[in-house]
């Protein structure tokens, strides 16, 4: 960001939420921006592509040491590796893993998406075997994220039909806001974007501020793990797969260093650690796709709107 750029946020934030407050946030902005200029010349992260797997799924903001916590709560986990992700944040994991290097291992594989960052990190959607931006047809405005119900359709669908090499599912949860716990979730600016331009508060910023306990936050984000644990049992018990691996894009800190969320390009454990989990899946047959999830060109898709709904800005 340039100095007018963040000398133009701060006074709005200055004048939106007062000199304090306003001035802690600029002050912690101009922080974590030091660390993510610290990975231009170190990332200490790898690529998946480099590792075994014929179905990833993606939990996004998943940590790993939260995947050991509830490891024992899911049948199907039998034991909990860890890698370093080579990314802090969405983008920038999209940014690094599909580009022109990794363009052949994406010719061959199906990427059903729930995150919005693919309409702008994602440079060729055409190198995909299939792309599937689910994100933008089924998402919830109500609760500000996508379900995982439409994505666990969607991918069954493409593997029995398309008969793709490879699948990768990037689902949003345990991603704020928390599905169970609504009502920790951000507060909203509906003219928010990624430009950074307009202020809200997010529940990464009531936590630093002292307006919500980090017991709180970690009870949602902790809830919201388990939700979608619970949830992607439906996609092992409809494909098959030898060899299904459940990951991250990144995690999240709380307070670590003074980094709250997962802020783009910070090097730290709580954001690069993510899990690494090895299961299978066995298709029964039950599950029917349902027809209501087929894509649909009259529904918005205001990416900049979804991306502010899940407190980027």
């Amino acid at each position: 960001m340039s100095l007018r750029k963040f000398l133009t946020a701060s006074r709005k934030r200055i004048n939106q939420r007062g000199i304090t407050s306003g001035v802690r946030s600029s002050a912690y902005n101009l922080y974590y921006g030091l660390w993510a200029n610290s990975t231009v010349l170190y990332n200490p992260g790898e690529t998946f592509w480099n590792r075994d797997w014929d179905v990833l799924l993606v939990l996004d903001a998943f940590r790993a040491d939260l995947m050991r916590e509830l490891a024992d709560e899911v049948g199907y986990i039998v034991s909990v590796g860890s890698v370093w992700s080579n990314a802090s944040t969405s983008g920038e994991w999209m940014q690094r893993n599909f580009n022109e290097e990794y363009e052949n291992e994406m010719s061959q594989t199906a990427f059903i998406c729930g995150n919005p960052h693919t309409e702008i990190h994602i440079e060729n959607p055409e190198a995909f075997a299939v792309f599937d931006e689910t994100w933008k047809y089924t998402w919830d405005d109500e609760i500000g994220t996508i379900r995982p119900e439409p994505l666990n359709d969607r991918a069954i669908r493409t593997w029995r039909e398309e008969n793709p090499e490879r699948m990768i599912v990037h689902y949003m949860q345990p991603h704020f806001p928390s599905i169970p716990n609504p009502d920790l979730g951000s507060e909203i600016d509906p003219t928010s974007n990624m430009t950074g331009e307009v202020i809200w508060e997010s529940v990464w910023d009531s936590l630093r501020d002292g307006n919500v306990t980090k017991a709180e936050v970690w009870a949602a984000y902790r809830e919201n793990a388990q939700y979608i644990l619970s949830e992607i049992e439906l996609l092992l018990n409809n494909i098959d797969a030898q060899k299904v691996v459940l990951t991250a894009d990144h995690g999240n800190s709380f307070g670590t260093y003074g980094i709250y969320g997962h802020p783009y390009g910070a090097p730290i454990r709580e954001l690069r650690e993510v899990p690494w989990c090895e299961t299978s899946a066995t298709d029964s047959g039950e599950y029917q796709s349902s027809e209501s999830y087929k894509q649909s060109a009259s529904v918005s898709t205001d990416v900049e709107q979804r991306l502010s709904d899940l407190g980027y800005t």
